[in-house]
């Protein structure tokens, strides 16, 4: 996600990153990159006193499920506490703050879910997210909270892995791959939701917006739609329910987001899964 932002960004706009352990890569097109540990307030407030930024896009988290429901500590210091420095940081300057949720803050048993939908999160990282939230609504009145399905992408090398980046070198070298089929979502392309970001920094855009493509699938059909987009045969996947790995955290049902309000007010149409693959394989890397 970060490194999309920038390459949309960086036309129109002084794009400034931080990075804690790893450098950004030099062909990032950065104005320039600040080491940062978010839970440090001391850290936060001299960083962003320094750069003094109009607009202040979070995305830093520890985001894998099964780590943060084992991690409970670490989790809540980076997802809440985290947010918070940063949050107070960017009040005292007068920053609007756009914070990077997920749709892991709702219980999946009443999909598709609205803006305005109740959030009740039935795993750590789900929770952390959602008290985060509370923490930059509570302090803030320019701020955005976006809340996203999987965003797929070619990250940089330093960075995590996405849905995409992570099984097509299996898909590739014919792994047989047992893949949850009972638990469904709908994800987005990094580079849509970039442009969905520039909207909201122009038009100066407030309040809680979801981010999702059109079509709902779960982990078995997203990889099977990989696999035929990118002509990959043939291919060892056997769909499974989610209690074939029972040493997971807990995960809702379904989190499908309605993308209504994307579409309404930042005229950002909801993507198919193809086309937002198909784009992907165009401008691999």
């Amino acid at each position: 996600m970060g490194s999309e932002l920038i390459r949309d960004l960086n036309l129109d706009f002084t794009v400034v990153g931080t990075f804690h352990n790893s450098a950004p890569p030099v062909g990032l097109a950065l104005q320039s990159a600040f080491p940062l540990d978010i839970t440090n307030a001391h850290m936060v407030k001299t960083v962003v006193k320094k750069i003094a930024p109009d607009v202040i896009i979070h995305l830093a988290a520890v985001s894998n499920i099964d780590y943060c429901e084992t991690h409970a500590q670490a989790a809540q210091m980076l997802n809440v506490a985290g947010t918070e420095n940063l949050a107070t940081a960017a009040q005292q300057i007068g920053a609007h703050f756009i914070f990077l949720s997920s749709s892991m803050v709702f219980s999946g048993k009443s999909a598709p879910y609205v803006e305005t939908a109740l959030p009740q999160p039935v795993n750590v990282y789900g929770q952390t997210k959602l008290e985060a939230e509370q923490v930059v609504m509570k302090k803030l009145k320019m701020y955005t909270i976006i809340r996203a399905a999987s965003l797929l992408g070619w990250q940089p090398k330093t960075a995590r892995t996405n849905d995409l980046t992570y099984y097509l070198p299996l898909l590739q070298q014919n792994k047989p791959l047992h893949l949850v089929n009972d638990r469904f979502f709908n994800p987005l392309s990094a580079a849509t939701a970039a442009q969905a970001i520039r909207k909201i920094i122009e038009q100066k855009k407030f309040g809680s917006y979801h981010f999702a493509g059109k079509d709902k699938v779960t982990r078995y059909t997203l990889i099977k739609t990989i696999a035929e987009v990118f002509k990959i045969k043939p291919v060892n996947l056997t769909p499974v329910p989610s209690s074939y790995f029972p040493n997971l955290a807990p995960r809702p049902v379904d989190i499908t987001l309605s993308a209504g309000k994307m579409q309404t007010e930042l005229r950002i149409s909801a993507p198919t899964l193809q086309s937002e693959l198909n784009l992907l394989a165009q401008n691999k890397n």
